[in-house]
């Protein structure tokens, strides 16, 4: 009765637990239904719509096998199945943009309990997976029914690169690096943010340390078209002292940090009396005379050149007109500070430098041409190449230019029979703020000018040398040229300079050039005389006298002035006297003109009588 009443309860019991799993086992086949969206590196690539994403039948074979059938879903996808006991797991291939078919969604479903998990392998890219709020969940509803959420992937990448210093291991490199800056690459660049720190990868080297960015998003939609790689770039913030250079080796980016090479090279102008109408501008000068030519000290290595088109990509280039010291007249110093160079190659051989200067061609021509010179200093002071300059030297340029000197001379001195030996002494001075006619210098073995006849009889000095006169001074400051002349005897002769129209000479002592010069007889004389008279009755007489001064003209004689002298009590009168006005000695052919005085009338008058008029009888 006993063993009865426990087999019973057994076969109760067994029929309670066994319910379940009846009743489920009678719900099959079952229709499962799944709800997501998918954003890839910020798109969305399947949306989430009024229809499930995903919809299957599951059904259970009489020995209680699961399988899947009457898969439909969305197009963004590829999916697959497959069951281990009671656990169906389905996996959903997103079908991105780039066809990356590592990127996997599995959604594990329990059939006992229709729960979920979902989980992503993506193994062989990196990925930054978010996966929406339910990650996990139950399927319920008829037909059952779960929503995954908003599922998104972005895809990573790192970016490597490199530091290397070519420094020869200078003593004075920066121990606190200032930084780097991750950007996308173009032009410009623009700046990653937010800001991020490379991770140092390997910093065993003197001179190399590896970096990398890790976890950047590789991919960007730049509109509504396929998603593009990103390209990064790093820029090292400035290093005073310092050259840096980027170059892309295979997939990674070194950087090199060359000491630089602080350059000065020197252009002095001696050329102030010009430099208006002949001196370039700066910029034009830099450009198409300029060449900077860089050596390697490597054996076999060939030079290069950098001309002055590219200059400015490759080197600051100032210019500062500044005194020379001590200070040089009738210059400009351009100094020119070459401060963006490095100071060795590649394989961190020094590197040498000097400027080449092409000849420069004045602005304006009609004023002469430059010469070149150079001034190098220290280990390249024997280095006079005209037109090349080593650091810390000089490329001078010196205006020249040649000009003559001529004069024209005439004598107006009637049959030139007594004319002096005439002497030109030449001289010049340089005409800048200093210097004026005042200061007089002879040409050097050229202080004297010869004398030239023309056909036609005119006298004409000129430098007694075959060669031209330099026009400018070795500092570029213009000449004057002039002359002095010298008679031996002058007498009455006097020297009268003109000159073309318009020009003023700086010294009326001096002949200048192209001037047209007279020697001519002047002179300006005082006529005077003495009128001696004696009374024959020995009484004392009031004398008065007329006089005549005449010049003869033609073969006449003409009366030129009058003038009534005396007024004197004497028994033996003794009268003087002279004319008031002076007159010429010489006419304007420099012959002397002929001159007489002549006693024209008088009166005597006698103590207590009239005067008596009387008539000259003889020439005074």
């Amino acid at each position: 009765m006993k063993l009865n009443r426990v087999v019973t309860i057994l076969l109760v019991l067994s029929l309670l637990l066994l319910a379940p799993l009846v009743s489920k086992a009678a719900s099959y086949p079952q229709e499962f239904e799944l709800d997501f969206s998918l954003k890839f590196n910020g798109k969305e690539v399947i949306t989430n719509g009024s229809s499930p994403e995903l919809s299957f039948m599951v059904n259970r074979s009489s020995t209680g096998v699961f399988s899947v059938s009457g898969i439909t879903g969305t197009t963004g996808a590829a999916y697959d199945w497959s069951v281990t006991g009671n656990v169906l797991k389905l996996t959903i291939k997103p079908d991105v943009p780039i066809g990356d078919s590592s990127l996997v969604y599995d959604v594990s479903i329990d059939l006992s309990t229709n729960s979920y998990v979902l989980t992503s392998n993506a193994s062989s890219e990196k990925y930054e997976l978010g996966l929406g709020s339910n990650d996990s969940g139950t399927f319920s509803g008829s037909p059952l029914r779960a929503s995954l959420g908003n599922l998104s992937a972005m895809k990573l990448t790192d970016f490597p690169f490199s530091k290397n210093w070519n420094d020869n291991r200078n003593p004075a490199r920066p121990t606190v690096m200032p930084g780097f800056v991750l950007s996308e690459a173009g032009n410009p660049p623009a700046p990653v943010l937010p800001a991020t720190v490379p991770v140092v990868v390997d910093s065993t080297g003197i001179n190399l340390t590896k970096y990398k960015y890790e976890n950047l998003p590789k991919y960007k939609y730049p509109g509504s078209g396929e998603p593009v790689e990103i390209v990064y770039t790093v820029v090292e913030n400035d290093i005073p002292e310092y050259v840096t250079t980027y170059t892309q080796v295979e997939n990674e980016l070194v950087i090199v940090n060359t000491l630089k090479a602080e350059l000065q090279f020197n252009k002095l102008w001696y050329d102030n009396s010009t430099k208006d109408d002949t001196r370039p501008i700066y910029e034009d000068w830099v450009e198409e005379n300029l060449t900077l030519t860089a050596e390697s000290r490597k054996p076999g290595t060939d030079s290069y050149d950098i001309f002055g088109t590219e200059l400015s990509e490759y080197v600051e280039l100032t210019r500062s007109v500044v005194p020379t010291v001590p200070p040089i007249k009738g210059s400009d110093l351009w100094t020119l500070d070459l401060n963006k160079l490095p100071a060795f190659d590649e394989e961190g051989y020094p590197i040498d430098y000097f400027l080449k200067e092409s000849l420069v061609a004045p602005k304006n021509t009609g004023f002469g041409i430059y010469v070149q010179n150079v001034s190098n200093v220290g280990d390249y002071a024997q280095e006079l190449t005209p037109g090349e300059a080593y650091p810390g030297g000089t490329l001078i340029n010196t205006i020249v230019g040649e000009t003559n000197y001529t004069i024209e001379k005439k004598w107006v001195d009637g049959d030139g029979l007594n004319r002096p030996e005439t002497t030109f002494y030449f001289y010049r001075y340089a005409d800048d703020d200093v210097n004026d006619a005042s200061n007089l210098s002879p040409v050097p073995q050229r202080d004297k000018l010869l004398q030239f006849v023309d056909d036609e009889g005119n006298v004409f000095y000129r430098r007694g040398f075959a060669e031209p006169l330099p026009r400018y001074d070795e500092k570029g400051w213009e000449y004057v040229y002039y002359a002095l002349e010298v008679m031996d005897p002058q007498g009455d002769y006097v020297s009268e300079a003109t000159y073309p129209q318009g020009y003023t000479p700086p010294n009326a002592d001096f002949v200048f050039d192209k001037a047209a010069l007279k020697n001519t007889l002047k002179k300006d004389i005082n006529f005077g005389f003495t009128k001696n008279a004696r009374a024959k009755a020995l009484q004392a007489a009031k004398i008065k006298v007329k006089v005549s001064l005449e010049q003869k003209i033609n073969g006449e004689w003409v009366q030129i002035q009058s003038q009534t002298f005396g007024d004197i009590y004497d028994t033996n009168a003794s009268l003087s006297g002279s004319f008031s006005t002076t007159v010429p000695k010489y006419d304007g052919a420099g012959f002397p003109i002929e001159y007489r005085v002549r006693e024209t009338g008088g009166s005597i008058e006698f103590p207590g009588q009239p005067p008596i008029a009387g008539t000259a009888v003889n020439g005074i």
